[in-house]
């Protein structure tokens, strides 16, 4: 059978060889990515519950605005926590939903509820910074945890498990912040985007490279966000309430991570694939902003991510059934199966179980998603808050 010279015998193609090459260089950073950084959360051992908690005052903020569906079903366990000493703080943000009604009542059988109003919505900071930056002012304890309306604590020892991280020079706890499941393939894209997400910024943390955290989960102390002027370094960008700020504050030596399933908090999901990209969208804009060290190690990691499929499909046509074509083929085998482990685990660790078996296909799914936010579609409106 004819066939396109280099196609079946490539080796006579001194490029087979070059682009094998550079699919195995992709392969190898990301075998090292996995082993280094996403090991430290997959394999972590969550440990014990601490001794520590009952000596540390907490104090939960979280922001609103138009949320009395959240917050009639998620605050009262957030009030209802296992802590003896904690308050929980709600800045109710111009809305008009009935919210402080809501909040009125709530706090007649929770003294410790304190609710903070803003009556106008006019800032000069971007998105949800003021009211959050009000929140964190207002509370009256140094360790703050930080949350959102729409998630809830998957365990009533959330608070306590948070809190018994800081201490020894610890101002910044990094915790998981996950999606409920759902029925669909979007809900499987969301969870195994989080999922890896989180393996990723916390196991870099894990190795004193902290460069971000989710504002759905997350505690720093009052003091660093004095000393750091809050938010003032970025008031002008909406986003980044929490990843810009924590990766201005957090270092090797201050920052620590909360992997135990009782820390995790749980979230509501979106709903439609156009509000979940633009979400995304937005988060990612942020990363501009980042220390250039971290940008460019994310840049090296992400288009590490988006080569690696091109570069095994064109060295399979390019090889053919030559002897790199069977390289080829064994070291797409090899990051595969190592990706598989090192998620399995991950899910394990941190909940997400029933994952596992969509990651192979999800990692294609999302990295066509991370293609398609690349290219900035002018049909994609930015998310505002509420």
């Amino acid at each position: 059978m004819d066939s396109i010279p280099g196609m079946i015998q490539g080796a006579d193609l001194p490029w087979e060889w070059l682009l094998f090459s550079l699919f195995a260089m992709v392969t190898v950073i990301h075998l090292w990515w996995h082993w280094y950084y996403f090991r430290r959360i997959a394999f972590a051992d969550p440990g014990s519950h601490p001794e520590s908690i009952a000596v540390t005052p907490v104090s939960v903020v979280l922001t609103a605005r138009n949320e009395y569906d959240h917050l009639s079903r998620h605050l009262p366990l957030l009030l209802e926590q296992d802590h003896p000493e904690f308050e929980v703080v709600v800045v109710n943000d111009a809305s008009n939903d009935g919210t402080d009604q809501l909040l009125r009542e709530m706090q007649r059988n929770y003294a410790h509820l304190k609710v903070v109003n803003l009556n106008s919505s006019v800032s000069f900071m971007q998105g949800k910074k003021l009211p959050l930056s009000v929140g964190i002012r207002s509370a009256e304890h140094e360790l703050v945890i930080l949350t959102e309306a729409a998630s809830y604590p998957a365990d009533k020892a959330w608070v306590s498990r948070m809190a018994a991280q800081l201490g020894e020079n610890k101002e910044i706890v990094l915790g998981y912040g996950a999606f409920g499941e759902k029925p669909g393939l979007l809900n499987k894209l969301i969870r195994l985007d989080t999922l890896t997400t989180a393996l990723n910024y916390m196991g870099m943390a894990a190795a004193g490279r902290p460069f971000m955290g989710s504002g759905r989960n997350l505690a720093y102390t009052r003091s660093l966000f004095y000393r750091l002027k809050g938010f003032t370094s970025h008031y002008k960008i909406a986003a980044g309430d929490d990843d810009l700020f924590i990766n201005c504050a957090a270092t090797k030596d201050n920052t620590v991570v909360e992997s135990h399933p009782a820390s995790h908090t749980i979230s509501v999901p979106d709903t439609t694939f156009a509000r979940w990209l633009r979400t995304k969208k937005q988060w990612l804009s942020s990363r501009k902003y980042y220390k250039k060290r971290d940008r460019r190690m994310l840049s090296f990691y992400k288009w590490a991510q988006l080569l690696f499929y091109p570069l095994f499909a064109g060295s399979m046509i390019v090889s053919g059934l030559s002897t790199a074509g069977f390289l080829v083929l064994g070291v797409f085998l090899l990051r595969m199966t190592s990706y598989l482990v090192i998620v399995r685990a991950g899910a394990k660790t941190l909940r997400e179980d029933k994952i596992c078996l969509f990651s192979l296909p999800g990692e294609l799914m999302l990295m066509g998603c991370s293609l398609l936010l690349s290219l900035s579609p002018v049909w994609m409106k930015k998310n505002k808050w509420k």
